[in-house]
């Protein structure tokens, strides 16, 4: 039992104290290879607590940073190519039939900004994940001003989709 009262003491102690406690130890004991080992011992003791508790605490430390941060999938952001898809891939039935905007057509896009593209009249907003159209037919009697807003969404398998929110055509 005095083994594990001594190594408590030099461990929680400083350098000195610990030699100090290491000559008490070796004074005591009579028997020289009985003291160098259960110095050898401590001093094992004593050096490894401090090391394998950093060691243990970075380990935790990275085990939950890798918890919390975890890595952006590819298909988790909203790119050009994902919103270009998505547009094209639209149900047609969710732009009203007095609405006369267009569907999408598979042009290249034109990147305005580092968060706005256009694809033909479909101008997007990648950050803010909402795209919207404008068509005007001038000589037209009726429906001359069409426009038309939607938001991208992902579904539940993690594929994006385009959704029209509102549509408008007047004259």
């Amino acid at each position: 039992m005095t083994v594990f009262r001594d190594i408590a003491f030099l461990a929680a102690g400083p350098a000195s104290e610990r030699s100090r406690s290491a000559a008490w130890l070796a004074a005591i004991h009579c028997d020289w290879k009985a003291a160098m080992k259960k110095f050898a011992l401590l001093l094992m003791v004593a050096i490894a607590v401090p090391v394998f508790g950093e060691l243990t605490a970075n380990a935790c430390l990275k085990h939950r940073r890798s918890i919390c941060v975890q890595p952006i999938e590819k298909e988790r952001v909203l790119t050009s190519a994902i919103a270009k898809r998505a547009l094209l891939e639209m149900d047609v039935k969710q732009i009203p039939p007095g609405v006369l905007v267009p569907w999408p057509k598979d042009e290249p896009i034109q990147i305005h900004d580092a968060d706005e593209i256009s694809i033909g009249i479909y101008h997007c907003n990648l950050k803010q994940q909402t795209f919207h159209a404008h068509a005007f037919y001038p000589n037209a009697p009726r429906h001359q001003f069409n426009h038309l807003k939607g938001i991208f969404e992902r579904t539940a398998e993690g594929k994006w989709v385009a959704k029209v929110t509102e549509s408008q055509s007047g004259h």
